[in-house]
């Protein structure tokens, strides 16, 4: 009897190490399926992902829809990367690291009721800017020029600003198009920038092609003298502010 009663408690035994080793290997099993055991490997994609940073600004734009165009439709698609202008315009885009910016746009769709900061008020009007993914630092009236200058010709990103350049001031170099000129107090620039917002905002009602897009743009004779003679100086902007946005019906 007591012999029966070891071999009983050795069974037991053993069949609760072998438990213990089924669900070891159970568990051991799963956190290797979902990422864990490992550091946090499940959140390291995420955070290895490259990122586009930069600031949509006529004067800064905040409200806007801002996406990297991945199949270069000229709009922001649901499976695209995208997010919404903040404080100052400021941006961040993450995207996968497999994909190759060259030859890809980031677009800014600027609604109505979207903050035009240096305005301080409302965007009447709705109207799409874009830059080169190579150059996001800023997203702009002018940057916007310089991309339809690439794909309305072939044109390299370093020809197509100079191309916006050498039209508006005679002088290919004079104008830095990845200028945070609101931050730098470039008046002469800014003004610029907001009478092509002005022209950008036209064409959007018209649904101009791109080619369409510069000529209304550059028909508008932005270049002034006062742009001419005031582009390398970098005039210290003052506190009151011209608004050359389009404005509603009926509004003075």
């Amino acid at each position: 009897m007591e012999l029966q009663n070891t071999q009983i408690i050795e069974f037991k035994s053993k069949w609760q190490r072998l438990l213990s080793l089924s669900l070891a290997a159970s568990l051991a099993m799963a956190l290797t399926a979902c990422g864990g055991g490992g550091g946090g490997q499940n959140l390291s994609g995420i955070e290895s992902q490259p990122q586009l940073q930069g600031q949509v600004m006529d004067g800064y734009i905040q409200g806007a829809t801002v996406c990297l165009d991945l199949n270069d439709n000229g709009a922001c698609d649901a499976n695209e990367p995208s997010t919404v202008s903040g404080v100052n315009g400021a941006y961040t885009l993450s995207y996968n690291n497999s994909v190759s910016l060259s030859g890809l746009s980031i677009l800014a769709n600027v609604p109505v009721g979207a903050i035009d900061q240096d305005a301080g008020q409302p965007v009447y009007t709705a109207y799409q800017m874009r830059t080169a993914a190579q150059a996001p630092a800023v997203v702009t009236p002018l940057t916007t020029l310089a991309a339809y200058e690439m794909k309305t010709s072939s044109a390299t990103w370093a020809q197509a600003t100079q191309a916006v350049s050498q039209h508006f001031s005679g002088d290919a170099a004079a104008i830095d198009l990845s200028q945070n000129y609101v931050a730098q107090g470039n008046a002469a620039v800014n003004r610029l920038a907001r009478g092509v917002a002005s022209a950008l905002q036209t064409s959007a009602l018209n649904g101009d092609a791109p080619a369409a897009i510069l000529t209304v743009a550059y028909a508008t004779q932005i270049q002034m003298p006062f742009i001419q003679q005031q582009l390398l100086a970098a005039p210290v902007m003052s506190s009151s502010h011209h608004n050359d946005y389009l404005l509603p019906i009926n509004q003075p």
